[in-house]
């Protein structure tokens, strides 16, 4: 796997808002978080996006649309296929990048995203 620098998944993360807000102009909160951010690079470390919306969509119905959005307007970042794939319990979505590492992107509703970011 390719060591990561926190450049490259800030750009990363700021790139996946970017095609997200365009899309989606009810996104109430959006955040970037874990070791990558901090500068901490760990091997098994990666990037968490956490993000709500208005009216707390479902994530079944939502991730899959999100999903094929992304693999077609964000197919890669600085040369690398990306692969978008929605976690097993449903909960999260998984961006692999071709040379390693990992970004989760999750859908909280409003009430949770404000708990965790202490709103």
């Amino acid at each position: 796997m390719k060591e990561r620098g926190k450049n490259f998944y800030d750009e990363l993360g700021n790139k996946i808002y970017n095609v997200m807000i365009s899309k989606y102009n009810n996104i109430t909160g959006f955040t970037k978080a874990g070791s990558r951010t901090k500068g901490t690079f760990k091997r098994t470390s990666d990037l968490d996006i956490r993000f709500c919306m208005s009216g707390d969509p479902k994530r079944a119905t939502f991730y899959p649309k999100l999903k094929e959005y992304l693999n077609e307007i964000l197919p890669d970042f600085n040369g690398e296929k990306l692969r978008y794939e929605i976690g097993e319990e449903g909960n999260v979505i998984h961006v692999y990048p071709a040379n390693g590492g990992k970004v989760d992107i999750a859908l909280l509703t409003e009430s949770e995203y404000n708990r965790q970011e202490g709103n």
